[in-house]
C-alpha cells in the first residue's frame, strides 16, 4: 500500500515538463483528435465518390438491322444489304442526375463542419495542455507553501503544549493550536493532491511519463501483445 508519507517522498522536486513537448504530444495522442481526423478522412472519402455523380448519366443505345420483304422464301435472301434499318435512343435519369447533385452538395458541406470541428478540437486540446502545464509549477510552490505552513504550525502546537504543561497556557490555547494544525496538515494534502491530479491529467493527455521520459503507450503496446 501506498501512504503519504511514500508520495510525500515521491514529490521531493518539481517534475520538469517542456511546454513544446507537452503541446506536441497531446495533439499526436488526443482520442478526440484522432476521432475527428477520421471522420474527415471519412467525410472527404465521400465526397470523393460523389463527385462523379453529380454530372448526368446519360445511356445511349444503338440497334442496326437488316429488313427483307418477298413473296417466297428465297427472295428474301436475294439482296441482303437493302432495307437497312438504325436507331438510336437515349436514357437521361434526371431525376438521379438532381438527386446526385444535391448528395454531392450536402458531402461537401459536411466535409467543411467536420474540418471546422477538428480546428476546434485541437485549439481547445493545445489550450488545456497549455493550461495545466502552466498550472504544473504553481502547484508545486503551493505544496512547499502549505509545507511550510504546517511545520510552523506544528512548532506552534510544541511550543503551546509546553506552555500548557507549565500551566501558563489554557486548554483554549492548546485547542486552538491543536485546530490550527490540523487545518495546516488538511491544506498541505490538498495540495498534494491537487498537484497530483493536475500532473496525471497532462500524462493522460500526452500518454507520456515526463518524470522517466518515457512514452506511456508502449507499455500499453505491450500489454495488448501479451493479451
Amino acid at each position: 500500500d501506498v501512504t503519504m508519507l511514500d508520495i510525500i517522498q515521491n514529490i521531493e522536486h518539481v517534475i520538469d515538463i517542456p511546454m513544446s513537448d507537452a503541446i506536441q504530444f497531446a495533439l499526436e495522442n488526443s482520442t478526440d483528435i484522432l476521432v475527428a481526423e477520421k471522420n474527415i478522412l471519412e467525410a472527404r472519402q465521400d465526397v470523393e465518390r460523389l463527385k462523379g455523380k453529380r454530372y448526368l448519366d446519360a445511356t445511349i443505345n444503338v440497334s442496326i438491322g437488316l429488313h427483307q420483304i418477298s413473296e417466297t422464301l428465297q427472295k428474301v435472301y436475294r439482296h441482303p444489304l437493302d432495307e437497312q434499318t438504325a436507331s438510336v435512343s437515349m436514357s437521361i435519369p434526371l431525376a438521379d442526375f438532381g438527386r446526385g447533385r444535391i448528395l454531392y452538395s450536402q458531402a461537401r458541406t459536411a466535409l467543411a463542419i467536420q474540418s471546422i470541428q477538428t480546428k476546434r478540437i485541437k485549439d481547445d486540446v493545445r489550450e488545456l495542455i497549455k493550461k495545466c502545464v502552466l498550472r504544473h509549477s504553481m502547484l508545486y510552490s503551493i505544496i512547499n507553501d502549505a509545507q511550510q505552513a504546517y511545520h510552523l504550525s506544528c512548532v506552534a502546537y510544541n511550543e503551546t503544549l509546553a506552555e500548557y504543561h507549565l500551566g501558563r497556557w489554557s486548554a483554549n490555547s492548546l485547542s486552538e493550536a491543536v485546530a490550527n494544525r490540523q487545518e495546516a496538515l488538511v491544506e498541505y494534502y490538498q495540495a498534494i493532491r491537487d498537484y497530483l491530479l493536475n500532473y496525471f491529467q497532462i500524462r493522460n493527455m500526452t500518454l507520456f511519463d515526463f518524470e522517466k521520459n518515457e512514452c506511456i503507450k508502449k507499455y500499453q503496446d505491450k500489454a495488448s501483445t501479451i493479451q
